[in-house]
């Protein structure tokens, strides 16, 4: 294996488990599977380091790695020069997590986050060997520890009732949802309808809903291939269409053809009439479809410009409906303006991986909001691409944000209205931001973007949101397709 691969890809240490750690939908969990090596591995390796030795050790990983010959305590690994690559090659060096460096990019930071956890590990040796960080035991008992955290007799924080806040009503959960705002839980019961795999859905969803403008229909593919076409009040199956392949990509609306566009793993991309329930059109593309389709009504269906992307392209492409500029997110964390004619206008470099498309939206206007795995929502100015705002929530995301454009909150400090953000972390949580739409708007204001409110589901969750008039859709690993609401 020596002779073959680079030394950042060779293991430096082998844990041996009886088992591995699942999460609710039967997956490897690898957060606890991290965290279980990552034990073991922080007290072999840091031993009685103390925290100026360890962070001149960081620092000269950071230089050996970038081959630089000086580096700061606050210097940025990826805006240094770093990449996957290197992120692989620095970890191996120093023998931690490579989800750490995406976290925690600067030397300084690591190394305060290498000692926190370090201060953890006995902590955590001494619990139950079942239990993880937030004292759940196996996947039965993790459910009910939610359940638990949700009652409303357990946890009401003193003086908080309904009407300081709007409470969450999950379908999926059978307990009281919470969230919290300025400090204050809220709590509300109630369901509106799910869809379960396995009763009607054949396969797991990890695609975006869409919804047809007419809101009679919400639309989403599966694992299994199939499209489904389900009754916005109730959630009954209307139509299904099968494909060749798995569909991961969120199905898009064409209204003025009343046809719905989806692609597929089986190459094609597919054209379906959802009034009169029929495949319409089959274009065949060459490769898998991972991402939506894009459609600019001004333009014929031709090919008018072709431009190689240095790097893959996971997320859908957005349009700028004022200019028809095109936001492209890439794999490695580049986001690119393009122009009409395919040039570059601009292009911005995230600290993480990106995995879905912008998010642009009327009621947040000049912005592109971009999710990225490193845990951060961005938002960037769409003539320049220059950073407005950013939001971290201590979480990978790898689906794109959504913004309510039927929802305004009156706003505190601006005369224009706030609009609620919607963006779902890969561990299961549901946020939502609380942004003023006069952000970009007015020169050198102080931007205040605030969490206003947070759910979390039982599984994973890797497909983006669709959030209209305080409504949520949003397909989870636990099975479900979860309809949450936002009530006053």
């Amino acid at each position: 294996m020596a002779d073959k691969l680079p030394l950042a890809m060779i293991p430096g240490h082998i844990v041996v488990t009886e088992s591995f750690p699942v999460s609710s939908s039967g997956k490897i969990n690898y957060e606890l599977l991290a965290d279980s090596v990552f034990a073991k591995h922080v007290q072999d390796g840091l031993g009685d380091v103390g925290s100026s030795n360890l962070l001149q050790l960081v620092k000269t990983a950071f230089k050996d790695v970038l081959s630089v010959e000086e580096i700061s305590d606050d210097d940025d690994f990826f805006t240094m020069g770093g990449n996957s690559i290197a992120a692989a090659h620095l970890s191996n060096n120093i023998g931690v997590d490579m989800r750490l460096i995406y976290c925690f990019p600067s030397p300084s930071m690591l190394c305060a986050a290498l000692l926190e956890r370090k201060e953890s590990l006995n902590i955590k040796v001494s619990r139950d060997a079942n239990q993880d960080e937030s004292g759940r035991g196996n996947e039965d008992n993790a459910i009910i520890s939610k359940r638990l955290k949700l009652d409303s007799n357990i946890n009401v924080a003193g003086g908080s009732s309904p009407a300081n806040g709007y409470p969450w009503n999950s379908v999926a959960i059978c307990a009281s949802c919470s969230f919290s705002r300025c400090n204050k839980v809220v709590y509300e019961g109630g369901s509106m309808w799910f869809c379960p795999v396995g009763d009607k859905l054949e396969g797991r969803v990890e695609c975006s809903a869409a919804i047809l403008s007419d809101f009679t229909q919400v639309v989403v593919g599966c694992y299994r291939g199939k499209i489904y076409f389900l009754d916005f009040l109730n959630g009954n199956i209307c139509w299904t269409f099968q494909t060749s392949g798995e569909v991961k990509s969120q199905p898009v609306i064409d209204s003025r053809r009343q046809l719905i566009w989806c692609g597929s793993y089986d190459h094609n991309l597919y054209a379906l009439d959802y009034k009169n329930h029929c495949c319409v059109y089959q274009l065949p593309c060459g490769g898998s479809i991972y991402g939506s389709p894009a459609i600019d009504e001004a333009f014929p269906f031709s090919i008018l410009w072709l431009h190689e992307l240095e790097a893959p392209v996971f997320g859908s492409l957005a349009i700028n409906s004022l200019n028809g500029n095109i936001i492209c997110c890439l794999v490695d964390g580049h986001v690119l303006a393009l122009d009409t004619s395919g040039s570059v206008i601009w292009r911005y470099r995230t600290a993480g991986p990106i995995f879905a498309g912008a998010c642009m939206s009327s009621a947040l206007p000049f912005q592109a909001l971009i999710c990225s795995r490193d845990g951060s929502i961005y938002s960037l100015e769409l003539e320049t691409g220059d950073l407005l705002w950013q939001y971290n929530v201590k979480d990978p995301i790898t689906s794109s944000a959504y913004v309510d454009e039927h929802l305004s909150l009156v706003s505190d400090r601006s005369n224009l209205p706030d609009r609620l953000v919607c963006i779902c972390s890969s561990s299961g949580s549901v946020y939502l931001l609380r942004v003023n739409s006069g952000v970009a708007k007015v020169a050198n204001e102080p931007i205040d973007v605030e969490e206003f409110s947070r759910l979390d589901l039982v599984g994973d969750v890797f497909s983006s949101p669709v959030m209209i008039g305080g409504r949520i859709f949003v397909g989870c690993r636990d099975d479900y397709i979860h309809c949450i609401t936002v009530k006053a």
